[in-house]
């Protein structure tokens, strides 16, 4: 069916961020989602694991200590939800003061 043919889709906001970001999946797909930001060079400041059943989630992750400037958020989504991906969906985001 056309539906199972959906990608997700990954949407991050407020950008730029000064302490919160929200994550939001449109995905039809369940399964076990995984959030991480990375620096520039890809050291991983921050991950978070979490159980999506499908539809629209809005996950809230708190920038603490994370510095000013670029830094990449990645979500990694179940396999098999991003037809012709390899399930990774990479943003920008500015960390702000």
């Amino acid at each position: 069916s056309q539906i199972s043919n959906l990608k997700p889709q990954i949407n991050i906001y407020p950008n730029p961020a000064a302490q919160n970001i929200f994550v939001e999946v449109n995905d039809t797909k369940s399964g076990v989602y995984e959030i991480k930001i990375l620096s520039i060079i890809g050291q991983v400041l921050f991950t978070d694991t979490f159980y999506h059943t499908g539809g629209i989630l809005q996950k809230e992750v708190k920038l603490g200590e994370v510095k000013t400037g670029l830094v990449l958020v990645q979500v990694i989504v179940p396999f098999g939800s991003a037809q012709g991906t390899n399930g990774c969906f990479v943003l920008p985001l500015m960390k702000a003061e």
